[in-house]
């Protein structure tokens, strides 16, 4: 890969069958968001899972936005560190901010309520890919020439490169 300014993106998804400490405390509060700002779409309960009320009224769709205000304070409490995407020596990665995703609930069942939070970057400058890991450094490096301070990534299932600027043709990569 050649040298880049990229955003990477984690994303960590949250059930009922996974969530434990934290993501308990997640899920339940954003289930209990969901229950309440639901009614405005679904005022007679005809709907019970979130897939159905979305093909029912196209509104629900902001139920991403709004059920997620309920994860604010708990994520607040992370301090802009990923707890779930660590670098190669288990110090978490820094982030700037987050998305909140509702994958599917129920009205009826908590056990089907399904989040997902994307948690990502500032710009980091990307040196190299070695081997699965990203060589990266925070923030924008285009022409330094002494010496920055790097980090490596593990690529592993929930990593994405989210955004890209090409910086330079003469790159390379390990493997």
């Amino acid at each position: 890969m050649q040298k880049s300014i990229i955003q990477v993106t984690y994303r960590h998804t949250i059930d009922y069958t996974t969530a434990t400490g934290i993501e308990r405390n997640i899920l339940e509060a954003t289930y209990k968001e969901y229950l309440l700002k639901s009614q405005a779409y679904n005022t007679t309960g005809e709907y019970t899972s979130f897939t159905a009320l979305k093909k029912a009224d196209g509104r629900a769709n902001s139920l991403h936005y709004k059920t997620g205000f309920a994860a604010d304070f708990f994520i607040a409490g992370f301090k802009n560190q990923m707890p779930y995407l660590q670098d190669v020596h288990g110090v978490p990665i820094v982030f700037e901010k987050y998305r909140f995703e509702l994958i599917e609930s129920d009205i009826n069942d908590i056990q089907k309520h399904k989040v997902a939070i994307y948690f990502i970057t500032g710009n980091c400058t990307c040196f190299a890919v070695i081997a699965n890991h990203l060589l990266l450094a925070y923030g924008s490096h285009v022409g330094d020439n002494g010496p920055v301070e790097t980090f490596m990534v593990p690529l592993q299932p929930g990593v994405n490169i989210s955004s890209v600027q090409l910086l330079e043709v003469n790159s390379f990569s390990l493997r």
